[in-house]
């Protein structure tokens, strides 16, 4: 989901409503449930524009490997960076300033989280060069406890319709 728009949802269902409200829609089944949850959080916006990015700054060869190209290493570390940014941004340009409540405050950062976790999950990524010096399996179950404490935790503080 955008980040903008999940802003924009939380600011609307902030405000006073009267009248019926629309029904959810059921989502749909995905081989890796937890990889699709946490996709689901971060913004659409800002995986597209990761697959530019890993795109400008990696090759894969004929066999599906995936390497860094040299001298990107630097650049696709600031990208992560640059990413949780506007992610922060997404949220905040969509919620508005006005009427905060403290839960709002982690509504802002979970997208920014499960960024961080997404690209754990997903193989080579913007967080690659940060965690080059971690055990791979380390890297990947830290991400899936996180992942699945914050995809519980956007259940809980998500409005309701």
């Amino acid at each position: 989901m955008s980040s903008f728009a999940y802003g924009r949802i939380v600011s609307e269902r902030s405000a006073p409503r009267s009248g019926p409200r629309p029904a959810a829609t059921p989502s749909g089944k995905d081989e890796n449930k937890l990889v699709a949850a946490i996709a689901a959080i971060v913004p659409v916006e800002v995986i597209a524009r990761h697959s530019l990015i890993l795109g400008a700054t990696t090759t894969t060869d004929p066999q599906g490997v995936i390497t860094i190209k040299q001298g990107s290493e630097g650049a696709l570390q600031a990208s992560l960076i640059g990413l949780v940014v506007v992610t922060l941004l997404l949220y905040l340009f969509g919620r508005g300033l006005s009427n905060w409540k403290p839960l709002d405050v982690l509504r802002l950062v979970i997208p920014a989280i499960a960024l961080i976790v997404w690209t754990a999950l997903i193989g080579t990524s913007a967080l690659t060069p940060w965690v080059r010096s971690f055990e791979h399996g380390a890297v990947v179950t830290v991400a899936v406890i996180v992942g699945i404490i914050i995809t519980a935790v956007t259940v809980k503080i998500t409005p309701s319709n």
